[in-house]
Parts: structure tokens; sequence; C-alpha cells
């Protein structure tokens, strides 16, 4: 097997040369979404991956380092590297010309199909609707009042109550004379804008929940270029699937939705610099916000993201559990914010600590409090979790916000 010829590295990739403390290295990243990751290796390594043209085989990189860089080179760690970028979609394969072909065909698609089906949520109709059911009676608040704006996590549905209690204040009760539902969501594999759009609609199980294309025309006409889609963005990200069921759901296909995945504020994080400082961030609201009242329609807000992520999994080097004391304290100052409306405090906390936690739903929380109308909207109930995920030591909490438009 050591003479078969190796795939090339593909010609539709970024390369990008850098130096970090007097090491050289190349950096790989695939705007075609094949590889959702990027990949940074040693420059050397990098030069040898180089030399592939679909002709060379391991045995042929074997004797190239042995020439170039003597017989004491170790090419395994070389080996490993090229079986890692091709295992990842950075070689021309024809593994990787199929991944190609399926994202040319989505891009060509006007929709968006659901990619959670099977693992994350029922495919059969039947039993979908029923464990739907299930989630949204998880917590029985019969005098709650109607609701028009939510911030609501994205947690997998499968760890149970503690979600689907989360699930069901934010679903249960919205008020179902709406017939717009503006969905901002985490991105957590692509982020190309601080809001990326899509014309596609989303497909599930439930059949096609229309993106409201008309209102997107009227953004397209008050914001030109500055209004960003990202197709791709949207193709393997399950933040608005879960929320855009749901609705599809409760409103039984009656609804539209505009679906904005949303970026991580790193920048804001780092400067310390509210996101309302920014004109461009702020002319998206500012439109979207006014082009709503223009249009007559009875609409609802859903922000989907969570709060912390630790524990190992996420790249700490302690145990989650050892922080739950400290987690509860400050997640429960979070809330209040959140029930406040105050997505000023909320950035500002989380500025403050550069996110050490890695609170995913900073942008989609802010972003619909920067919409909400405070004089008509009250803070009407929240529902915290707390998923121990106690095989990887890690652990994500959770809320959710339920607003009244009064």
């Amino acid at each position: 097997m050591t003479n078969v010829p190796l795939p090339k590295l593909r010609d539709d990739i970024i390369i990008e040369y850098f130096s970090e403390e007097g090491n050289d290295f190349v950096a790989y990243s695939d705007e075609n979404g094949v590889a959702p990751q990027p990949v940074v290796i040693p420059r050397v390594v990098g030069d040898f991956v180089q030399l592939l043209d679909g002709k060379l085989s391991i045995e042929d990189i074997r004797k190239s380092c042995a020439q170039i860089m003597g017989e004491g080179f170790d090419s395994g760690s070389l080996e490993s590297v090229i079986m890692q970028l091709e295992a990842r979609g950075f070689m021309d394969s024809a593994r990787t010309r199929i991944a190609l072909e399926h994202i040319n065909q989505y891009l060509h698609s006007n929709q968006r199909p659901t990619i959670c089906h099977g693992t994350s949520y029922p495919e059969d109709v039947q039993e979908l609707k029923k464990y739907l059911d299930e989630i949204l009676s998880a917590q029985k608040l019969e005098a709650l009042p109607k609701t028009g704006s939510v911030l609501a996590p994205h947690i997998d549905f499968r760890i149970g109550e503690e979600a689907h209690k989360c699930y069901s204040l934010a679903f249960e009760h919205l008020d179902r004379e709406a017939d717009l539902a503006i969905i901002f969501g985490t991105s957590h594999n692509r982020v190309s804008a601080d809001f990326m759009l899509t014309k596609k609609h989303y497909i599930s199980p439930l059949g096609e929940l229309e993106t409201d294309l008309e209102l997107i025309a009227e953004l397209e006409k008050e914001l030109g270029d500055e209004l960003h889609f990202d197709d791709l963005a949207h193709r393997t990200e399950h933040s608005i699937e879960f929320h855009a069921l749901l609705l599809q759901y409760i409103f039984a296909g009656k609804i539209k939705i505009l679906p904005i995945l949303t970026g991580g504020m790193s920048e804001y994080l780092a400067s310390g610099e509210p996101p309302k400082s920014d004109s461009k961030f702020m002319n998206f609201i500012k439109s979207l916000k006014s082009i709503i009242e223009e249009s007559g329609k009875k609409v609802i807000l859903l922000a989907s993201g969570d709060l912390a992520h630790i524990g190992r999994r996420f790249g700490d080097d302690f145990d989650a559990e050892s922080q739950f004391d400290k987690l509860s304290k400050e997640d429960t100052l979070l809330v209040k914010m959140l029930e406040s409306a105050d997505g000023e405090a909320f950035f500002k906390a989380l500025s403050q600590n550069k996110n050490y936690r890695n609170i995913c739903g900073l942008a989609p929380f802010y972003s619909v409090l920067s919409l909400l109308d405070l004089d008509s909207h009250n803070s009407v109930k929240s529902s915290y979790g707390l998923w121990n995920d106690k095989e990887t030591l890690s652990a994500v909490s959770f809320v959710s916000v339920a607003f009244e438009k009064v």
C-alpha cells in the first residue's frame, strides 16, 4: 500500500503562512465547507505536503524526506499529517469530490435540509409529533400569558427533562396569532459576518417551513451590500433547526421565519467595545426593526443560544463538577440581566472576563434584546437548566426567558 499514489492537496483551499514565537507554520482552511475547521501544521511539513501531485506515494515521500532532510528525519509525522488532511477533506480524494458535489447541490437548491433527524429527534412523523408534545408539556404553566419574544437554548433535546422544561417555557406559550418568527441563532462552525442570512426554506420531517423572502427583499433594498448571506453556515448548524422544528409543529406551518445566524462577537469581546458602538451592527438592527414595524406583520423574536460550556471537553484543566457552585452564582447574575432585558450589562459582564466560560448565547441574546421595545415588553418567567456530562467531565448551562408583549 505504500506505493499507492496519494491524493494531492485541493486547489481550492486557502493557504496562509505565518510565524509564531520563532516557529513557522502553514494554515489550511476551506471556504467551500467540506472541511469545517482549519488545520495548522509546521511549515516544514507543509512544504512536503505541497509536493503531492496525485502521483507520489508514501514511499516516494519517504525518499524525498531522506534526500532533503537527511536519513534522521522522521517521516512518520508527515504521513500522519497527510492522512489527517485527507480525512478532514483537504485532499483531492474521491470522498472529497463527492462531498463537494453534495455541497454544490445544496447551494443550488432553495431548501436547507434537516441534519438532526434520526439523532436529536425522531425521523418518523408520528413519533416526532409525540416527542414534541412531550417536550412542550414538560412544564405546566397554564397561567402564563402569551409571549412575543423569547431567549431559549439549543441544547440537544436528548439530554432530557431540564432541557425540555426550558423549551416548554419558551415555545408552548408563544402568541399563536404571529405570522413571522425572526430567529437569531449561534453559528458554531462558520463565521463570516455578525449576521448571516439565507433565502433557503428550512426542511424537517414535518415538511417545509418557509423563509420570508419578502422581508429579506426589503432588507436588501435598505442595506444593499451590507446584507450578508452565508448558505454554508446554515447548512450544518443545528441552533436554528431546533427552533424552526418547534415553530413548524406549533403553528402547523402557518408561520414564516427569518433565520439569522450570528457571529461569536470575539472582536467586541477583545476590545471591550459593545456591538452598539459599531455602526454596521446597529444599522442592521435598526433597519430590521424599521422594516418589521412597517410590514404590519405580527412578529415574534427568538434567540437560540446556551450559557456556559465548562470542563474537559471544552479545553478546561478541571472537572466541571468542581466549579458548579461558582457556576451557579455567576449564572444567577447573568440570568437576572437577561430577565431585565439588559443586553448591555450582559455583554459587559462577559467582556470583562473575556467570556472565559464560552457562553455561546451572547450574540443571539444581545441581538434580540437590542430589538426589544422595553416599554412594551415585560419579563414573564425564566427556566434554568444544567447538563452534567459526566462521561466527559464537562457541563453546559442554559436558560429560557420569556417576554410578554403588552
